[in-house]
């Protein structure tokens, strides 16, 4: 038993070593297209998309890698552009980055930690692990997080772990995070 829970923790390990080596590389990669003069680029092109512009910065925002370089686009949009329309549109982008991530990434991050979290032999930590009041407060705290600041990954693996569907979530993705796109490019617009 121990045998096969030493292989499992490895296997998990390796797993968040490679996911490591794709954020550090998505990293680099940013900066270089920074030096390039990629983004001055970008955020002329995506002015003149005007509203497109906003829904496909609203995608990137979903993803924690891009939120950046999409939270100067969004608020560059707003010189000339409703934050309102943004912030609906923008939240929209939000949104659907949000289902494609759940589809596309997270299956593996989420079996990640499934597997992670029954690798736990300690009984008093596999009772809370099991327990009706968890499953209750996973998709609450991982719509809070998806909501938030924060990258939208880490709600999404617990709305993952909590086999809560996305679809049904969805509205109120779009509502959560128009507000809060509301809010983003209210202050950028401010302070730029």
């Amino acid at each position: 038993m121990k045998n096969n829970s030493h292989i499992h923790h490895k296997r998990v390990g390796l797993h968040l070593v490679y996911h490591s080596i794709i954020l550090a590389f998505s990293v680099i990669i940013a900066i270089t297209l920074y030096d390039l003069g990629f983004f001055n680029f970008a955020l002329a092109l995506v002015g003149k998309l005007k509203v497109f512009g906003a829904f496909l910065s609203g995608m990137l925002y979903a993803s924690g890698v891009t939120v950046g370089p999409s939270a100067v686009f969004l608020v560059n949009l707003a010189k000339s552009n409703s934050i309102l329309l943004l912030s609906v549109v923008g939240g929209l982008g939000v949104a659907l980055g949000d289902v494609i991530l759940s589809r596309l990434v997270l299956p593996v991050i989420t079996s990640d930690i499934r597997e992670a979290l029954e690798s736990i032999h300690n009984g008093t930590a596999r009772s809370i692990l099991h327990s009706a009041a968890l499953k209750w407060a996973l998709p609450i705290i991982g719509f809070l997080i998806i909501i938030s600041p924060l990258p939208d990954e880490i709600g999404l693996a617990l709305l993952g772990l909590s086999s809560v569907s996305l679809f049904r979530l969805f509205p109120l993705l779009w509502l959560a995070h128009s507000v809060g796109l509301f809010f983003l490019i209210s202050v950028g617009r401010v302070i730029i």
